[in-house]
């Protein structure tokens, strides 16, 4: 009876834990999802003067418009 009480207070406090912390969870799972893609080439990417990472359109990278903003900032 004692590992009742036990498993109870243990499966409350992940519950907690859970509803506490969900957004962080979420939005952590989101940023390393998005990086993911980005390390494996399935996003295309540029990295800003100030660390930022902007995600490129698909048309724009088609066209090549990413190419001619990177040699404009010295990024290429």
């Amino acid at each position: 009876m004692e590992y009742l009480w036990v498993l109870g207070a243990y499966i409350l406090g992940s519950i907690s834990t859970l509803f506490c912390f969900r957004s962080a969870i979420s939005e952590n799972a989101i940023e390393n999802t998005i990086s993911y893609f980005i390390d494996k080439g399935f996003i295309a990417s540029k990295t800003l003067e100030d660390g930022e990472v902007e995600l490129i359109k698909l048309k724009d990278y088609i066209n090549g418009i990413h190419l001619e903003e990177n040699k404009r900032r010295g990024n290429y």
